[in-house]
């Protein structure tokens, strides 16, 4: 039987924190804690609707309601967000429901613009409601067909930049603009961020367990298929 122990040293951890270092130049959501925040959330004092309902899935939409759904359970909010992110008649219509779609503003997240699942939310929505300028917003990439389609219809867009994987954008526009839109504080948010951020790559308090968590992960990514996170 060949024995196979939790951790694989392929590289040491100083080796891997240097590469890391490197890709901060590159990758941009190293960068997304030191933000300007300004313009979302003036947007976001322009929006009347009660209800906030995010269509977009998976990086479009997990982190968002992840940080939503925490912050819920200790403070109230003045607009309630809902998410659709799933075809799924049931769960479009349960969720509706819940809503009155007169008094409700629908953000489209698509980092690509052609995200079929998104696409055809949208389009559902839209055959129940005139979709315009006064409720609906786009967050996309500058050259997809979803930016396009705000830009003939006069819908503000906020643009999310390439170099953003969407499965590490909930600190960039695909979060920030839902969440300051709901009204939750988007600039304390990010300077946990920074808190973070910075106390890893000075080799501060959180160096040593985030290096060693993401080690673990990679080196035994084809063991295990679930990472449970306690807190």
């Amino acid at each position: 039987m060949k024995y196979q122990k939790n951790f694989y040293q392929i590289k040491s951890n100083e080796d891997i924190f240097e590469s890391l270092k490197d890709e901060k130049e590159d990758i941009g959501y190293y960068n997304l804690p030191y933000q300007d925040t300004s313009e979302i959330k003036e947007y976001a004092k322009t929006i009347t609707q009660k209800h906030i309902v995010v269509i977009g899935i998976g990086g479009s939409s997990l982190g968002t309601r992840a940080i939503y759904e925490f912050l819920l359970t200790s403070n109230s909010y003045d607009k309630d967000l809902y998410f659709l992110e799933t075809t799924d008649p049931l769960d479009i219509n349960y969720n509706l429901k819940s809503i009155d779609l007169n008094d409700t503003h629908f953000v489209v997240i698509s980092k690509s613009g052609t995200t079929i699942e998104t696409i055809s939310i949208f389009k559902y929505i839209a055959s129940l409601v005139n979709i315009n300028s006064s409720n609906c917003t786009i967050v996309s990439e500058e050259q997809s067909k979803l930016t396009s389609y705000a830009t003939k219809h006069n819908i503000k867009t906020f643009i999310l930049d390439e170099n953003i994987g969407g499965r590490f954008s909930v600190f960039s526009v695909v979060g920030l603009v839902p969440l300051a839109m709901v009204g939750i504080d988007i600039d304390n948010l990010l300077n946990g961020c920074q808190k973070v951020n910075e106390s890893f790559f000075n080799q501060g308090e959180y160096y040593e367990p985030i290096i060693r968590k993401a080690r673990f992960l990679v080196e035994n990514k084809n063991r295990f298929n679930i990472n449970v996170l306690f807190s």
